[in-house]
């Protein structure tokens, strides 16, 4: 079994907001579960892993 699992055995889930339709357009937001979807599928954290920096050369 791949991924996280409660005490009865079920997946873990996690809902979390994308942000206010003020904010994220809804493309955007589709855009992005979809992204956290595919992440989801290789058993990484879509929450954290987003926290991650980026070493960049400025």
């Amino acid at each position: 079994m791949k991924g996280q699992h409660n005490r009865e055995g079920k997946p873990l889930r996690t809902d979390f907001g994308l942000g206010g339709a003020d904010v994220v357009t809804l493309n955007e937001a589709r855009d992005l579960a979809l992204e956290y979807r595919r992440l989801a599928k290789q058993c990484i954290n879509p929450r954290y892993n987003g926290r991650q920096e980026i070493p960049c050369f400025e």
